[in-house]
């Protein structure tokens, strides 16, 4: 068996938190840690206690798979800074993890041959954990990095905002109806 090439990072101080830095397959193979500044990325990589900083995006050119974990008000501004670098992205995929924003943010990595996906925490089933969409080789990589920790959902691209639709409604709509429902049998004298 081949062994697989480090997976890139490129992320915030929060990228620590996330739940793909708890996933041992994740860890096992970070290599090239960006962030901000190169004093960011080390610390980073240090709370992870996997990887190694970098500070420019060209050093993720070993990774063939890149993840960006940042803040979706940054995320724009560092996919725009990630293309117009040097880096090689035809072939790669370039996932955004932790974030209800899809591939679609990742036109332009898609534009330079990049294959694009998202993947996102879902809190609501104790059954899937995970929302996964995007190109078939981003994918694939995410499923590699989930293995047996958990199980996925993926859907297409364009589906996304509307599994995120279906979550808030369900989270804001769900207990107001249990509410009305548990009064209309407390009015009707149901005991319960």
């Amino acid at each position: 068996m081949s062994q697989q090439r480090p997976l890139g990072l490129v992320g915030a101080g929060s990228a620590a938190g996330s739940f793909l830095a708890r996933l041992p397959e994740f860890r096992k193979r970070l290599g090239p840690v960006k962030s901000i500044s190169l004093r960011v990325a080390s610390r980073l990589a240090n709370t992870l206690g996997a990887g190694f900083p970098v500070g420019r995006f060209e050093e993720l050119d070993e990774c063939d798979a890149i993840f960006i974990i940042v803040p979706d008000s940054r995320a724009r501004s560092t996919i725009r800074e990630l293309t117009a670098s040097r880096i090689r992205l035809d072939g790669k995929s370039i996932i955004l993890g932790d974030t209800w924003l899809g591939s679609e943010v990742l036109e332009s990595a898609a534009l330079r041959g990049a294959g694009t996906g998202s993947v996102c925490l879902l809190e609501f089933s104790a059954d899937i954990r995970f929302l996964i969409e995007g190109a078939r080789h981003a994918v694939t990589e995410v499923k590699r990095i989930l293995r047996h920790d958990a199980r996925s959902l993926t859907v297409a691209p364009e589906s996304k905002p509307l599994v995120q639709a279906a979550l808030t409604l369900s989270e804001s709509l769900l207990f107001p109806l249990l509410g009305a429902a548990d009064a209309c049998l407390r009015y009707a004298g149901i005991p319960h």
